[in-house]
This record gives structure tokens, sequence and C-alpha cells, in this order.
């Protein structure tokens, strides 16, 4: 069944179907997703493939000139691709899928992408950005399947294969350290795989390995989380949350309607942790090397809210300003779920709580309103 990650070909219990998201699209809040989504799309064809040496805001100046594939390069290319896979699919249009092509194929050429690594990281046989290129890659290949012809679903597979998968193989031969340590690079690099594993299935002979050597860490993983919820760092560093979380929910999908992971611990307490050190009208708490001002990363508390179906973590959503460079349309699009009511946090969440585990935050406001 193609597509058969964060939306079906057909109809599956506890899933959203592809005939469910188009029927979303016409309405409210998910309107207005698809409408950002569709117009990012569109820009996307007339434009030059990214590459290392790409000028783009927020990127740093240094790593634009040494051709570093830095994150804010690599996650504007993987939203890209998505943005294009997933346009295609809903509208069943092969200008976006075309559009696809050629960054992907700017990606496999070495000539252009001559490593899927930053340069910072090269101790290792794969990094950050190997597991977020490979992971954006494998969802896009599934969104694209079916306006591909079986020549381009070689192609594209094999490229993510040399560049992404043997090189992160090479590293579990190696016993690299993301292997064992339980941090944000575990989270990307061999969660990111795993969902690279889940999302090209049967067409990749190594899938099946990606996803074993995957699922126990990514399950191990969550024993970072504190009793209430509290992450094993700052509050600003929290927003990594999202890296399990993607994991989890793309893995519900994968075992067509399994475990509902999103709605047992920790989840639902580290969001409610979260939402305690975020304020109005868009900072975190800001301790320990936080950067000044962030904004909290919301994007995926609409994965929250549908999992759960509480209303709390959808007006969360909905409500507090996110961090730009961590929203990703194609995501936030398939995992909003309308049926979901906002429910405001006043009389539902204390004005205070104290949360002991790991770094010991107090939290303490006037109320939860949220001024317009």
């Amino acid at each position: 069944m193609r597509p058969h990650i964060l939306i079906t070909e057909r109809e599956v219990a506890g899933l959203r179907s592809l005939e469910q998201v188009r029927a979303a699209l016409e309405t409210g809040h998910a309107k207005g997703l698809w409408q950002r989504l569709n117009k990012r799309a569109q820009a996307h064809w007339a434009a030059e493939p990214l590459q290392p040496t790409t000028p783009l805001l927020g990127r740093d100046v240094d790593s634009t000139r040494h051709a570093n594939p830095d994150y804010v390069l690599v996650q504007a290319v993987c939203e890209r691709v998505m943005e294009l896979g997933l346009v295609a699919l809903l509208q069943e249009d092969r200008r976006c899928a075309e559009a696809a092509l050629v960054q992907m194929r700017a990606l496999f050429d070495e000539a252009i992408w001559p490593d899927w690594r930053d340069q910072a990281h090269y101790s290792v046989a794969a990094d950050l950005r190997t597991g977020q290129l490979s992971q954006a890659l494998a969802l896009a290949y599934d969104w694209l399947y079916p306006l591909l012809s079986a020549a381009e679903r070689v192609e594209v597979v094999a490229g993510i294969d040399r560049c992404g998968i043997q090189p992160y193989l090479k590293g579990v031969a190696e016993d690299a350290w993301w292997l064992h340590k339980k941090n944000n690079w575990q989270a990307c690099v061999v969660g990111g795989l795993g969902i690279a594993g889940m999302a090209l299935g049967a067409d990749h002979a190594q899938s099946q390995e990606l996803i074993d050597l995957s699922l126990e860490r990514m399950r191990d993983y969550l024993s970072i989380y504190g009793p209430q919820g509290e992450f094993n760092e700052n509050v600003a560093y929290a927003g990594a949350t999202r890296l399990p979380l993607t994991y989890f929910s793309v893995h519900r999908y994968w075992a067509q309607g399994g475990e509902n992971a999103l709605a047992a611990a920790p989840f639902p307490e580290t969001g409610r942790w979260y939402m305690h050190f975020a304020a109005p009208p868009g900072r975190m708490a800001e301790f320990g090397d936080s950067p000044i001002g962030a904004g909290p990363m919301t994007s995926h508390y609409a994965a929250l809210a549908a999992a759960t179906g509480d209303g709390l973590f959808q007006w969360f959503y909905q409500t507090y300003r996110g961090r730009e460079d961590a929203v990703s349309l194609p995501l936030e699009l398939l995992w909003y779920d309308e049926r979901v009511e906002p429910v405001a946090a006043e009389g539902r969440l204390p004005r205070g709580a104290a949360f002991p585990a790991h770094s010991g935050c107090i939290s303490s406001r006037a109320n939860w309103q949220v001024e317009s």
C-alpha cells in the first residue's frame, strides 16, 4: 500500500487516509496550512536546487563559503522535498514530483553534494545531517510513489542507499557512539534511519535491519524523561522531543494501526511540562545555554493532540507562536486532526508547578491568558 506513512492509500482504523486528508483541506486550520504548503511547493517549481553553497536567511556565512551542509541548509532541503512530495500526492501533480526529483538528483550528485555530513562531524561515518536527509527523502519517496515511474523509484532508493543508508550502516559496524548515548544524535541518526526503513519498506533490501536497529533504542531513549515529563537538558533543548514523537508517529503507520505510543508516557507528561515553561507571546524559560528569545517548538503538538484527543494540546499548538525554523508544514498538516477542539489551559493546568527531576524547574504565572 502506497502511500503508507502518516497518510494511507486506503482507510485503516486509527490512521488518516488520503481521502480523509483531502477532505480536511477544505475548511478551518487545515485549509490555512494547505494554502501555505501549496504556495511554497509552487515556488519550488522554478527554483534552482539547493546546494551546499546556497545562501539562505539565517545561515552561517562561513558554512556557505566553505560549502558546509549545516542544519539550516539541510533542514531547508528536507522541507523542500517533503513539501513537493506531499503536494504532488494530494493534487496528483506531476510538476511537483519532477521538482522533487531535481532536488533529489542534486543530493545524489557527488559533484554537488559530496557528503551528507556536517564538516565538523567527519569523525563518524554518519551524523545528524545523514539522519535528517535519509528520513526526509524516504518520507517524500513514499508520498511520491504513485507519481513516479519504476525507473525513478529505483533511482531514488539507490540514491538514499548510497548517500545515507550505507554510511549509516558503516557507522553501525564501527560501533559509533550514537548507537549507545541517549541524546538528540541517537534520536536523529538512529531514529531517522529507522524512519527511512519504515518508509522504504520492501523497496530496500535492508529496511528491516534499519527498523530493528532503531526500535528498542528509541524505546529506551524515552527513559531520559523524568516522572512528570521533565526533559534531561534545558527547556529550550526540549524541543528535541519532536524527534522521538515523529519516530513513534511513523511507527504506528508502519504497523498499520498498532500501538498508540504518543498517548502513553512520557509524551503527554512532557507535553504539559514544556507548556509550563512557555510564556506568551512565545518565549521559553531561559537558563543554561538557551538561545536568548527562542520561541517554543509547537508544531508537533498537533500530533500529540490527535493521538490523545486532548484539546489542551490543540490549544497550545494553535495559540502559541512556534519557532519558524522548527516548522514542518507537511508533518503538521498530516498530524493535525480538526476533530480535536482546543481547550484553554486556564482552569485546567495549575498556575504554579514544581518539577524536581533533572534540573528541578519551578514554574509560576499570574494566569494562562494569552494576549491576542
